[in-house]
């Protein structure tokens, strides 16, 4: 799962880009999105002013240099060669519910060019890299195309494809350890690594200490007050006496999905006799699936990469959006 849904606007010099950058900005900021902007310089930058504290550090030979106020901050790295997008997304943090760059026209998320007639006919991507063009001309293309000055299309068509079509993922470790800050949450960090090669968000986060009223109100909120997709719990499924989150988890789902813990299980057994101690549990709350991974990172991966190939599916089908899995009898 991409941690951000990205797009990049793309376009020759003098194309429009920056202004559509600028009212796309400002549509999914009406719409409540939090948006981080990003811009390409290929040519170079210098945003730093000569003489200033900050410069006279970088001249100093600093490879870094942050300067925090009140209400901003700014960062500047030298760098030994030019990041990509998926470089810099986690400098950036996933704080944001979109990024929207300007540029990358090398780069490998998805791409809205724009267009204009006067500019000629031919395009800066090749057509099987864009997602849809903005054009004031008649393309002879099958790329999706969008109207030249209609923010609220192309806003909606952005929206459609590439923020709503993520599921949303909650990421709860349940670790008196870990809530104590006694204990990394290496879990966690596995957990958003995973996902990261996935069409999934991350949302919510959290490390509780091992209570089940704690527990239960945590995924009773994520999964009805938040409306979250999948909430992917890891730890406290063992047999020690404060390993709880199976109980916790039964006593909010609707519905179980055995076959996920048991899929999770059977691989764990390759590994280790062990697994046979497991006690996770998956089951739905509504349209939110609850997942029960185990506490250590190298189990959490291990499950986590078995039940994969599955998960989009059972998401469909809680949200009624899923075609049939079955082969019709014609076919057979």
């Amino acid at each position: 799962m991409k941690l951000l849904p990205i797009v990049s606007i793309v376009g020759k010099s003098g194309s429009g880009k920056t202004a559509l950058m600028e009212q796309l900005i400002a549509e999914f900021k009406r719409r409540g999105y939090k948006v981080a902007a990003l811009k390409h310089s290929p040519g170079g930058m210098e945003i730093d002013q000569p003489g200033k504290d900050s410069w006279r550090f970088a001249q100093a030979g600093s490879d870094a240099v942050l300067v925090s106020s009140r209400d901003k901050l700014a960062f500047v790295k030298n760098l030994d060669h030019e990041f990509d997008i998926e470089e810099i997304l986690p400098i950036m943090g996933a704080e944001f519910d979109l990024v929207l760059a300007e540029g990358f026209k090398k780069g490998k998320s998805p791409k809205i060019e724009v267009h204009r007639r006067e500019l000629g006919d031919d395009l800066v991507c090749a057509p099987g890299e864009l997602s849809a063009i903005v054009t004031n001309g008649s393309l002879d293309t099958d790329i999706p195309r969008l109207p030249w000055g209609d923010t609220v299309a192309v806003a909606d068509f952005i929206e459609e494809n590439f923020v709503k079509k993520m599921f949303t993922v909650g990421i709860l470790t349940i670790s008196d350890k870990g809530w104590r800050g006694e204990r990394q949450d290496k879990s966690g960090e596995v957990i958003r690594q995973i996902l990261s090669g996935m069409d999934a968000r991350v949302v919510n986060y959290a490390i509780i200490p091992d209570e089940k009223e704690l527990i239960v109100e945590r995924l009773v909120k994520w999964a009805d007050e938040d409306d979250l997709d999948v909430v992917l719990t890891t730890g406290g499924t063992g047999l020690s006496p404060r390993d709880i989150t199976p109980e916790a988890t039964l006593s909010v789902v609707d519905r179980i999905i055995p076959g996920f813990a048991e899929a999770m299980r059977a691989e764990s057994l390759k590994k280790t006799p062990m697994a046979m101690l497991s006690r996770a549990v998956v089951g739905t709350r509504g349209k939110c699936l609850i997942i029960n991974l185990p506490g250590s990172p190298k189990a959490v991966h291990e499950c986590l990469e078995v039940i994969l190939p599955a998960l989009p599916h059972a998401l469909e089908t809680l949200k009624g959006q899923a075609s049939e899995c079955g082969i019709p009898e014609t076919q057979i």
